[in-house]
């Protein structure tokens, strides 16, 4: 799984996805109201610690597979 991240400027960050674990990923950007997806492969974050809550919650997710 990988993630490469975007700076759309004015805080809002894109973080491009390549996993097929992307359904489950914004599953739960849906519940916990932590970013958005915007198209098949990428999802967007309004801030900072949005971005840094879904990595702390994927890569190690990622990691623990």
């Amino acid at each position: 799984m990988t993630f490469r991240i975007e700076d759309r400027g004015n805080g809002v960050k894109w973080v491009q996805i390549d996993s097929p674990r992307i359904k489950d990923m914004a599953q739960w950007c849906r519940e916990t109201g932590c970013g958005k997806q915007v198209n098949f492969k990428q999802i967007s974050f309004r801030n900072e610690a949005e971005l840094t809550m879904f990595l702390m919650k994927w890569q190690y997710d990622s990691n623990m597979r």
